[in-house]
């Protein structure tokens, strides 16, 4: 399977469940617990999980083309709280949580070092490398997540974030958006993911999809 992969001048990853390992459900219950702590003086603890994940439930289903990930889950969130006059001071909190308390989850997470071996292996090989991460985050937590898995950012081509995408997986238009960043035919790319549920629709373009596990 590494010998297929190779035969592709663009490779596409994962963060989640493939270049970091991690039991996903115990990161989202201690990320909400450290959110709800952070904002509990700004928003009601007991229905951020709902709101938020009401938010990109909405991102998700629902893009306009036109607007980044980042600005309609700003949209969506200040909507349903009724904070549409506090949008500086809630990305402010955002921003602050995640520069402080965020990186105290990498104690959940770790590198899928095989993998890390195998992309570093095939960049000196001239492939360019992309992070192909749902980007429901914001750049700052995903370069955070990034470096649990020991690689950096400058290694990477293209490296999908709130604040640069329009679409979200499993949206097959969030995969024409990269070709499109990178002036490349899907033909030309490979995706490396877990989640055939977010991951595989890339084959619907024309990018081959391969699980991880078939991988390392």
């Amino acid at each position: 399977m590494k010998e297929v992969v190779s035969e592709f001048n663009y490779i596409l990853t994962d963060l989640d469940g493939t270049l970091i390992e991690m039991d996903e459900m115990k990161f989202a219950n201690e990320y909400f617990k450290m959110l709800q702590d952070h904002m509990k003086d700004y928003l009601n603890p007991e229905n951020l999980f709902y709101t938020i994940m009401s938010c990109i439930e909405e991102i998700t289903k629902n893009p306009d083309g036109k607007t980044s990930n980042y600005d309609r889950f700003f949209d969506v969130l200040l909507r349903k709280l009724g904070f549409e006059d506090k949008k500086t001071l809630l990305e402010q909190k955002f921003t602050e949580f995640y520069k402080k308390e965020f990186p105290k989850l990498s104690v959940l997470a770790k590198p899928n070092r095989e993998l890390v071996e195998f992309l570093r292996e095939l960049r000196k090989e001239g492939k360019g490398l992309i992070l192909a991460t749902n980007p429901v985050f914001p750049e700052i937590a995903i370069l955070e997540r990034l470096s649990w898995s020991g690689m950096k950012p400058e290694e990477f081509l293209l490296i999908t974030h709130m604040e640069n995408s329009r679409y979200c997986k499993p949206d097959t238009r969030y995969f024409k958006e990269i070709c499109e960043k990178l002036s490349a035919k899907p033909e030309e790319c490979l995706m490396i993911g877990n989640d055939s549920h977010y991951d595989s629709t890339c084959e619907e373009i024309g990018i081959k999809y391969v699980d991880v596990r078939d991988l390392v």
